[in-house]
């Protein structure tokens, strides 16, 4: 096998900041989500970078009043409040941080086929002590089956927040593999140690970790396709990472993965794309890097259920002649 690029972009709109405040905080960043998005997918079709959606379900909806029994969620003690009271048992028109299904038709109109993955229904943290398996379970189905009402067959997860949990629950539903958290030393260190370590390593422009193909591990039969780095916004203290550093630390990535024949996995958030003018500059950058790589024969561009599909011929038992 040679050398891949993955890209994985948590598609989330509002449900991923609300219960710290990130409505208020990302409001312009939602406000001008649809006008950012559309900039973004023009720039992956000019480069053809196929790509892996990762869709809360909820964002598939044309409307719903508010009730959702078919996805539960727990009352979270640190937050402290029913989940769903978010949830403004309306439309896409009236209420497009929590409806998207405008979004989800423009990714399927692209001149480059992309991926349509699930990010659960409502970006409950299925790795909370407070989530059960049954819970886990329900909402990956519910997304499953509001795919499945637009014709879409999901077989890609990504955990909120990578926080990975319950996988014995989603092989049943379909699901084939999962974005894991990034396989990187600081990443067992106390938060506020791995913050810092983290935003060091992105200052440094440093070499993300690339994962080979022989070494990719199948858990309750879902594949593992471990994160890389993930693509900063220019806001909060991220925006102290200067562009060439994360210029440098994308070419790192894309050069490891050709040298050893693995895997870099980059993840973003697309609201991010409202924090700066620059995002779109560096992302012009990082796909004219992977496609001079992929048409020079160095690395191919795959989505996460390419990777899946890629590995399971690549480990299948050789046929033995008659």
């Amino acid at each position: 096998m040679s050398g891949a690029f993955v890209l994985s972009l948590d598609t989330e709109v509002a449900w991923g900041t609300f219960t710290w405040g990130g409505t208020k905080y990302y409001r312009r960043h939602f406000d001008s989500y649809r006008q950012n998005v559309g900039r973004f997918i023009d720039l992956m079709d000019k480069y053809a970078i196929p790509s892996t959606w990762a869709f809360v379900g909820h964002l598939m909806l044309d409307s719903c009043d508010g009730n959702h029994p078919e996805a539960p969620a727990p009352t979270f003690p640190w937050y402290g409040r029913p989940w769903y009271d978010v949830d403004p048992g309306t439309n896409a028109q009236q209420d497009p941080w929590w409806y998207a299904p405008d979004v989800l038709e423009r990714v399927l109109a692209m001149k480059t086929p992309q991926e349509i993955g699930t990010h659960t229904f409502s970006h409950v943290f299925l790795n909370d002590p407070a989530v059960t398996p049954e819970m886990a379970r329900a909402q990956i189905e519910a997304s499953v089956k509001v795919a499945q009402a637009r014709g879409l067959t999901i077989e890609s997860l990504v955990f909120p927040r990578d926080g990975v949990a319950h996988l014995d629950q989603y092989a049943a539903l379909g699901i084939t593999n999962y974005r894991g958290a990034e396989q990187i030393g600081y990443n067992a260190l106390a938060r506020p140690l791995r913050r810092a370590a983290g935003l060091c390593d992105h200052l440094a422009g440093g070499t993300p970790p690339v994962y080979g193909w022989h070494d990719l591990e199948t858990h309750h039969g879902l594949l593992n396709i471990p994160g890389s780095t993930f693509a900063l916004a220019y806001d909060r203290y991220h925006r102290f990472v200067s562009t060439g550093a994360r210029i440098a630390k994308f070419r790192r990535g894309l050069d490891a993965a050709e040298k050893q024949d693995a895997i870099f996995h980059l993840a973003f958030h697309p609201f991010h794309l409202g924090s700066s003018e620059q995002m779109f500059g560096l992302f012009e950058r990082y796909f004219r890097l992977a496609a001079e790589a992929r048409d020079a024969g160095r690395v191919d561009i795959l989505t996460m259920r390419d990777v899946q599909r890629a590995h399971a011929r690549l480990t299948a038992p050789a046929v033995q002649a008659a």
